[in-house]
C-alpha cells in the first residue's frame, strides 16, 4: 500500500510538514509506504478547457506546474492525505488550485 501526502503549506518545513512527517512515521511503522509532495508556493495554472488532457492520457498540456507530477503520483497511490494551514477559513490557495 502507498499513501500520497500533499503539503499545501507555503512553508516547506513548517508545522504542516511536521504533522505529515509524523503521519508518515506512523504509516511506516505499520509497513505502509508514503511520500510527501510539497506544492506550497509552486505555480499551479487554472484549467483553460483546451481539452488536451484527453489527448495526453489525462496529463495537462501545461507542463510547467506541479499538477502533472501530482497526477502521476496519485495514480500510483492507494490513499491520499492533504495537509494545509488554514488562512481566513480556507486552505492555501495553491492547494485549492491543484
Amino acid at each position: 500500500m502507498k499513501v500520497l501526502m500533499i503539503n499545501g503549506s507555503p512553508r516547506q518545513k513548517g508545522n504542516t510538514n511536521v504533522a505529515l512527517t509524523e503521519i508518515a512515521r506512523t504509516l511506516e511503522s505499520d509497513g505502509i509506504e508514503s511520500e510527501i509532495v510539497w506544492i506550497g508556493n509552486k505555480p499551479v495554472r487554472g484549467c483553460i478547457a483546451c481539452g488536451k488532457c484527453r489527448e495526453l492520457s489525462g496529463a495537462c498540456a501545461f507542463n510547467d506546474d506541479i499538477c502533472n507530477v501530482i497526477g502521476a503520483k496519485f495514480s500510483e497511490a492507494d490513499a491520499l492525505i492533504v495537509g494545509s494551514p488554514v488562512y481566513y477559513g480556507q486552505p492555501n490557495g495553491a492547494l485549492l488550485a491543484a
